[in-house]
C-alpha cells in the first residue's frame, strides 16, 4: 500500500469520523434543544396558570370587595332611612295640640313622680302645655295615690326639645322626648325597619 493510498485511508476515516462527530453533536444539539424547548414552555404554562389563577383570585377579591361596600352603603342607607323616621316622630310629638300633648305627658309625669313634691322644668316654648291648671289636675291625682301631691313649675326653663326634668330633692329625671326616644329606639328600630323595608 502506498503512501497515498494511506493517506487517502486515513483522510477518509478522518472525515467519516468527523461527520460521525459532528452528526453526533447535532443529535445532541437537537436533542438539548428539544428538552430546552419543552421545558420553557412547561415553565410558560406554568406561568400562565398562576397568572390565571392570581387574576381570578384577584377578580374574586376584587367582587367580594365590591359586594361588601355595596352591602355597607345600603346599610349606611337604611341606618340613616331609620334616623331619619325617628327624627320625623320626634317632629311630630313636639307638634302634637297642646291637649294631645298633656295626654302624652300626664302618665310620663305620673310614672317618674317618687314623692309628689318634685319640680317640673320645662322648655319655654312649651310653657302653655304645662299651665297652672294641668299641674293642679297632676297633684291631685298624686294625691289620689297617696303622695304629697304639691308639684311645681321651675321658674327657670332649659332646652328639652319637648317633655320635661323632674327635679327631686335627691334625683333628677331626664324625661324628655329626645331621651325618651333614645331610651327605645333599641327596642323600636326592627319594627321601624320592618315597615319601612318590607
Amino acid at each position: 500500500m502506498s503512501l497515498e493510498n494511506i493517506l487517502h485511508k486515513i483522510r477518509l476515516d478522518a472525515e467519516g469520523q468527523a461527520e460521525a462527530l459532528v452528526a453526533e453533536g447535532r443529535a445532541k444539539a437537537t436533542a438539548v434543544l428539544a428538552r430546552a424547548k419543552a421545558e420553557a414552555e412547561a415553565e410558560a404554562k406554568n406561568h400562565l396558570v398562576r397568572a390565571n389563577s392570581e387574576a381570578e383570585e384577584h377578580q374574586a377579591r376584587q367582587s367580594t370587595m365590591a359586594r361588601l361596600e355595596a352591602r355597607k352603603s345600603i346599610l349606611a342607607t337604611k341606618q340613616g332611612m331609620i334616623s331619619r323616621a325617628f327624627t320625623l316622630a320626634l317632629e311630630e310629638v313636639r307638634a302634637l295640640p297642646i291637649a294631645a300633648a298633656r295626654e302624652l305627658l300626664r302618665p310620663l309625669v305620673l310614672a317618674a313622680v317618687t314623692e309628689g313634691n318634685e319640680v317640673i322644668v320645662c322648655a319655654k316654648e312649651d310653657k302653655d302645655i304645662w299651665s297652672a291648671e294641668f299641674v293642679r289636675e297632676l297633684n291631685a291625682t298624686l294625691k289620689a295615690q297617696g303622695l304629697e301631691g304639691t308639684l311645681t313649675l321651675a321658674t327657670e326653663h332649659r332646652q328639652t326639645g319637648g317633655g320635661f326634668f323632674l327635679v327631686g330633692p335627691y334625683i333628677e329625671i331626664n324625661a324628655t322626648y329626645p331621651a325618651r326616644l333614645q331610651a327605645m329606639r333599641g327596642d323600636l328600630e326592627p319594627a321601624v325597619a320592618q315597615i319601612l323595608f318590607k
